[in-house]
């Protein structure tokens, strides 16, 4: 008995460990766009805090049709992350994530985004709910969850060699 209760303690205290340096931003929502598609629990996650160059960032959100006609997703871009590296504008443009492309979402009816990339650059990032539709793109900047990625290695130098 006491060594599963050890094994147990162990578990939680590496789960914590290891997810204490996590980066992670949400918003629950909902809120509606002007097209009509409600936006519920966006979400970025980071493996650590601060990020750096080379790590993964995992995005996901949810789009519901909320109106009583039908929305189609651009059969080009669909729904997808809009990301931009140093920039506020559409300089730097690092989007990614396209899915959902030409969907048709009846009323009421949802898609569900969850995609990844790796960061290429140091610098501020922003990571924002995107879609188009009939050729027309959904509010810039929606929600956008702003970070900072650094340069550098996530695992420790090796110890120099003593010559001895």
């Amino acid at each position: 008995m006491t060594k599963k209760i050890f094994v147990l303690l162990f578990s939680i205290a590496f789960v914590a460990i290891f997810q204490m340096d996590s980066y992670s931003a949400d918003f629950a929502g909902p809120d509606t766009s002007p097209d009509g598609l409600q936006l519920r629990d966006f979400s970025v996650r980071g493996a650590q805090d601060p990020s750096r160059v080379g790590d993964n960032v995992k995005v996901s959100y949810k789009l519901k049709n909320v109106t009583q006609r039908t929305i189609v997703l651009d059969s080009r871009y669909g729904a997808f992350v809009g990301a931009r590296w140093n920039s506020t504008t559409d300089a730097n443009n690092r989007d990614f994530g396209y899915s959902h492309m030409g969907k048709i979402l009846n009323p009421q009816q949802k898609v569900d985004i969850k995609v990844s990339r790796k960061l290429d650059a140091a610098g501020t990032w922003r990571f924002w709910p995107a879609y188009s539709i009939s050729g027309k793109w959904g509010p810039f900047r929606w929600h956008e969850i702003v970070f900072d990625v650094v340069a550098g290695s996530t695992t420790s130098p090796p110890k120099p060699k003593t010559g001895r």
